[in-house]
This record gives structure tokens, sequence and C-alpha cells, in this order.
């Protein structure tokens, strides 16, 4: 195996909000609060420069690591780091649609009831920044089990939301990454002059670009998924009171990242595995929304024993000579790391995040991987057993 892909604006913060009256449109300005001046700035343990706009890592493994660090740190102080370097994510760009979304909130409440009533009849507002993140792609509409929908980001790993840019570029290595709502591209030379290239290929170029396409056609047996059980019941939401809900869960799935050539034939594979937290409450208009002042603590392994888990998938037993025979092998152990700083995302594992209410935590494997002269002919499987802590105790399990 040779690769592991893992997967200007606010100014003086002003919001121009159009608010619908009976017979006209007429705009209010809301003004967002500025970040305190007395939080420090994060400071990642592992080099991380700036180039083209984009973030640029020495490796996979300082990539990850930075991931936990920002994960765990204060989200003023990861602004205040991102403001130092000159860059902006697609974390933060989220970020301050909810904090947009929060000001309108402020702003309704505080009206008096008569006009909170009429107010309530009247189609819901949404800030500019709301439209724009929908029309550049880096934000879509969750649909709910119910029919409603909520905002949410759109790039198809959004675990990874806080190193790319608005466009979905990072360089890790040599290579710069692409990530899109649906696509994973590779550019394996690195040189920024052909970023463009990126948008005129669909599938992979030998020696140039690598494509995973997470919307391809998928065979039964080369996909698997080992989601916690208990979102399947009425979604995972817990009822927080007042309005609010809550939920912890696992997200864990495999599927091919290419173009199968046969039915247990594929070069690349993808696997999630992460733990996810959500925390939302009722907006003015009655809609589920991430709010800034509603969230919890995570703790992932507790006093009841860390989260432990194995994993395993097949590969031809038989190299490139793919569909020849069913032979399969057990394939080696993806990620191998060394966490000086962050807890190393492997079991056994145990973690506190201070804060988090729409939270991706990464855990091995995940990402997606290709394969030498060989080929996968199994996704990845993955069983776990998770004690952990958001507001009430769970166990997660496949």
């Amino acid at each position: 195996m040779n690769r592991n892909v893992f997967l200007p604006w606010m100014g003086g913060l002003g919001l121009l909000i159009l608010v619908a009256c009976q017979e006209t449109i007429e705009p209010q300005l809301v003004e967002l609060e500025a970040l305190p001046t007395t939080s420090q700035a994060f400071e990642p343990a592992q080099e991380v420069a700036l180039e083209q706009g984009m973030l640029v890592f020495q490796s996979q493994e300082d990539l990850l690591l930075t991931l936990h660090q920002i994960a765990q740190a204060g989200r003023e102080a990861v602004d205040r780091w991102e403001t130092q370097m000159d860059f902006v994510s697609q974390q933060y760009l989220f970020n301050q649609v909810v904090r947009a979304y929060d000001s309108i909130d402020a702003h309704y409440f505080s009206l008096p009831e008569d006009e909170q009533a009429y107010w309530r009849q009247q189609p819901e507002v949404h800030p500019a920044i709301y439209f724009q993140g929908l029309e550049e792609g880096w934000l879509k509409l969750q649909e709910d089990p119910d029919g409603s929908s909520y905002f949410q980001y759109a790039v198809c790993d959004p675990s990874m939301a806080a190193v790319l840019n608005r466009e979905g570029l990072v360089k890790i290595g040599d290579e710069i990454y692409q990530y899109r709502s649906q696509t994973l591209k590779v550019l394996l030379t690195g040189e920024f002059e052909k970023i463009p290239l990126l948008d005129r290929v669909n599938r992979t170029v030998e020696g140039e670009v690598l494509v995973y396409d997470f919307a391809a056609e998928m065979t039964r047996s080369l996909t698997s998924n080992f989601t916690s059980s208990n979102v399947m019941s009425s979604e995972g939401w817990r009822d927080g009171g007042s309005r609010k809900r809550y939920r912890l869960w696992v997200d864990g799935s495999s599927s091919p990242a290419t173009t199968p050539v046969g039915f247990d034939c594929v070069s690349g594979m993808s696997c999630t595995f992460q733990v996810r937290s959500e925390a939302q409450k009722k907006n003015f208009w009655g809609t589920w929304q991430y709010k800034g002042d509603y969230g919890y603590s995570l703790s992932i392994g507790d006093a009841r024993g860390p989260a432990a888990w194995t994993y395993a998938y097949e590969m031809h037993n038989n190299g490139g000579l793919c569909g020849l025979t069913n032979a399969c092998i057990l394939g080696p152990l993806v990620g191998a790391y060394n966490c000086p700083v962050a807890p190393c995302p492997t079991s056994p594992y145990t973690a506190f995040y201070p804060w988090t209410n729409n939270g991706f935590f990464r855990l091995t494997p995940d990402g997606s991987w290709t394969l030498s002269n060989n080929y996968f002919c199994s996704a990845f499987e993955v069983d776990y057993l998770i004690y952990a802590t958001y507001n009430q105790q769970y166990t997660l399990t496949p």
C-alpha cells in the first residue's frame, strides 16, 4: 500500500440582513461581536506553512495531528491562528454562518412580544453568507427525517474543513489535494501552476492526477457499513430540553474510491471511521440550527474504559492479476503514528474535547488508500466498543 489520503471577509463583522415587511423589503444592519482581544492564538506542534492561499503540511501524520490539536483548542484561538497565517478555512466560514444566524436570533428575540408574533409568521430570514456558501459550494442543506433541513458542510470529508481553504485545497507532502462535495482529487506533481488541471479532469490521469469518486457505483462485496446502531432509532437525537437536541454517534462505512474493475476488484478504497458530535437548537422560526452558545464537552473513553477497536480488509493474493483467482489475503494495518502532543487515533484511545456541537473526530482507519500493483477484494470492516460521555454516557457499537 503506497498512499494514504486523509480525507475577507467579514471585516468589522457587520452583517446585512434583509427583513421582509408586508409591502417592502428594508435592510437592517445587525452587528456581530468582534473576537475578544485577550485570547491566545492556537499554535500547532507541527510545522504548517501557507503557500498560494492553502496550508502546506510536511506529511500525513503532521496533518492528522494538527487536526486533533485544532479540535482540542478553543475556536477563538484557532481563529486567531488563521488570522496570523492570513488563511481562511472552511471551518471558519461555517462558524461565521453560525454567528450570523446567532445575530439574527438575538435581534428578533429582543423585539416586543407583539412584534415577535408578527415576524414568526413571516418567511425566515437568512444572512448573506448563507447564500454565498450555497453558491460557492462549501455549504449545503442536510435533510432531517421529518422533511425539514439544516445547513451543514458540503465537502465530502467535513473532518478536513479546519485545514481546507475556500476552494477545498490543501498540500500534504509533495501532493496537492482538492476536496469537493463528491470527489477528492490529488495532484501528484504538487505543482501549483497545474491546479487548474484538477477542475478539468474527472478520472485518474496516470502520473498526474488521482481521482477518488465517492458517488461511484458500488458493488456489494466492496462496501460495508459499521455506523453505530444508536443512530438507527429516531436518528439518535436526544432531547436537550428548551428546544434543544444532541447526539453522539460513529459514522462508519467503507466503499470504493476508484471505479471497480470487477465484482471484487478495485485499486482505491475509502473508509470513514469518525466519532460525530452534534448539538442543535431551534431558532426564532423553529428551524434546527447549530448555535454558538449550545454544545457540550466530549470524552472519548471514560471511567468505564478507553475506546477500543479492531479492523481488517482484504486484498488479492495474486498481485495485479485481478479476477483470475478468488484468493484473498488480509492487508497490512494502515497508519503508524508518533504522537508526542496529541493522542494517537489508534486503539486503545482516550481523548477530551472541551466543547463541540458539530465535531468530526477521526480514528484509524479513516481516509482513502490505493494499492500499488494490487487490488482490494473487500471493504474495510471495523469492530469497536467506544465508551464516551457527551452530556450523557454513551456506549457505541456497530
